[in-house]
């Protein structure tokens, strides 16, 4: 038996396609556990008819727009690493399961085989845990690396022999999922025993272009049959139709919400490939002469943070923070750096790393507030992050 463990929010959509995608498409029979820290998710997934095994709410951990930028960051690091330990931890219960992947609710592993070719490099490498990685990420990151939480496969009888993921929330400092699965993995198995099966430079997007590994707007990873498609990217409907373009693509017809969902969203790849054109176009009409959204890797989110920059400055740093080179970032990156030099910009922004004769807790303890944290985790937060 396979497991697959999705954690999420609110992309109850994604999630009830994904499910139909396992249950009624993949020919194994597979363990699905799901979690959400969503008030309503529990009744989201009854009343969508999402066949899944289990159901796990995750911790409430306070995450709103309230909270200072930081506060809100290492509370929403935490609840991200809830949420996956949450589902993963049945599957590694679970002794029927053999091997397991964890993904997101709009990461989809489209077919049953592209899981097997993963599983079967896991078994001639020998390896205990097979995950996808940029290569020049996870060394400017290292260590501990950086290592992607979706898509990432486990041997479980390893996983349950190293009790994978047995350290909740706050028992670990807060830090991106990338970087924590790092220090996790290398500690709990050894580097001997992990294996880089991609370093995503496979993955596209609709029209052939390089995702330059980045999943937003999209990738897809023809090698393993993989699609991750962030719709709220796209505007309205586009990236729904996306996804009915690749579903039908793969022949990932049946089940009760796939079957409705190509109903409303299925269109013909002609048009549906010149909106998509015409929709980045529009947006590289914003921006200025020798820039465009292919600058940005098509990454929605930097393109409108820069139309709606409110100066030059601040228009450069977004530009410097984006790896998709071209042949116009050198010249930017240049620029930028000169004015950070002269007037004397920290490099991480004005509030980070200005404490370093603070300890560690002193530093923790300014973001991390035992009141945003539910009644189960607070012996743990004085435990380790109280002012004696």
């Amino acid at each position: 038996m396979k497991g697959v463990a999705i954690s999420l929010y609110d992309k109850f959509d994604d999630l009830a396609i994904l499910v139909d995608t396992i249950r009624y498409n993949w020919e194994s029979d597979v363990f699905i556990s799901v979690c959400s820290n969503h008030p309503q998710a529990e009744s989201n997934i009854q009343a969508a008819n999402i066949d899944i095994d289990q159901f796990q709410k995750g911790a409430q951990i306070r995450y709103d727009n309230e909270l200072s930028k930081s506060r809100g960051n290492n509370n929403l690091y935490l609840r991200i690493y809830d949420s996956i330990r949450t589902s993963c931890r049945p599957i590694i219960e679970n002794t029927n399961v053999d091997y397991f992947t964890h993904l997101h609710a709009d990461a989809w592993q489209l077919t049953d085989s592209g899981f097997d070719t993963i599983i079967n490099e896991m078994k001639n490498k020998g390896a205990d845990v097979s995950f996808p990685s940029e290569t020049k990420t996870f060394h400017k990151d290292y260590p501990p690396g950086f290592i992607d939480d979706q898509y990432i496969v486990f041997d479980n009888t390893a996983a349950r022999d190293v009790d994978l993921f047995e350290r909740k929330p706050l028992e670990i400092p807060p830090m991106s999922i990338h970087l924590l699965l790092g220090m996790v993995l290398i500690s709990k198995y050894g580097w001997d025993r992990l294996h880089q099966y991609t370093n995503g430079i496979e993955r596209v997007h609709w029209d052939g272009l390089s995702s330059q590994n980045n999943p937003r707007p999209m990738f897809h990873n023809p090698d393993y049959d993989q699609l991750h498609v962030a719709t709220e990217d796209f505007g309205e409907t586009l990236g729904k139709e996306l996804q009915a373009y690749y579903l039908s693509k793969y022949e990932v017809t049946e089940g009760e919400n796939i079957s409705r969902f190509l109903e409303e969203y299925k269109r013909p790849k002609g048009g549906l490939f010149r909106d998509l054109e015409a929709y980045f176009n529009s947006l590289s009409n914003q921006l200025p002469v020798g820039v465009s959204a292919k600058t940005f890797g098509r990454d929605v989110r930097p393109i409108r943070d820069y139309i709606e920059a409110d100066s030059a400055a601040s228009r450069l740093k977004i530009l410097t923070k984006q790896y998709h080179q071209n042949a116009f970032y050198p010249v930017v990156k240049g620029v930028y750096d000169t004015i950070q030099r002269l007037i004397k910009f920290s490099r991480y922004g004005d509030q980070d790393y200005q404490h370093p004769d603070q300890a560690i807790n002193k530093i923790f303890r300014e973001d991390l507030k035992k009141d945003d944290f539910p009644a189960d985790m607070k012996k743990t937060y004085q435990k380790g992050f109280n002012d004696d």
